[in-house]
């Protein structure tokens, strides 16, 4: 915390950084209880694609980008223009 200090405290000075990780936890908690139910993804590819497919339109609504351009982009080319605080 103390190396960090800076970064913790921004949502402070910075109204448009929340104060909690609570919209990226709430992303994944659909994938996650699924993952609970069915005791695992069948393959690490296919557990790639079911992230991908559930967490770029969430990630492309939130920096305020085109949800249909982002997904035809990809992950790697949304991965490079993410708005980092």
């Amino acid at each position: 915390m103390r190396d960090f200090r800076q970064e913790a405290l921004r949502f402070a000075r910075d109204p448009s950084v929340p104060a909690t990780s609570n919209p990226a936890e709430r992303v994944l908690r659909l994938y996650k209880i699924r993952q609970k139910i069915s005791g695992c993804c069948r393959s690490v590819a296919g557990a790639v694609a079911r992230a991908n497919l559930r967490t770029m339109p969430e990630t492309a609504r939130m920096q305020g980008w085109n949800v249909l351009e982002t997904r035809e982009a990809g992950p790697a080319a949304a991965s490079t223009k993410l708005k980092t605080p």
